[in-house]
């Protein structure tokens, strides 16, 4: 039987940076990522989890 296995991690990291008041909090924070002056790692990983489907059930995530 063939399943369908769905894996996901989620990194996470919390970080403080200066910045005007006049620039879009939300521009500033993409830009800092799409820059690569964020960069996440293994190190940061928070939570794992996986689902499962088969042909006749799909289940929910679970944490690894």
């Amino acid at each position: 039987m063939k399943v369908k296995i769905t894996y996901e991690e989620i990194l996470s990291k919390e970080v403080e940076v200066e910045i005007k008041d006049d620039t879009p909090l939300d521009d500033f924070a993409r830009k800092l990522y799409r820059d690569e002056k964020i960069v996440l790692t293994a190190d940061d990983l928070q939570t794992t989890s996986f689902m499962i489907e088969t042909p006749d059930w799909s289940g929910d995530w679970s944490e690894i």
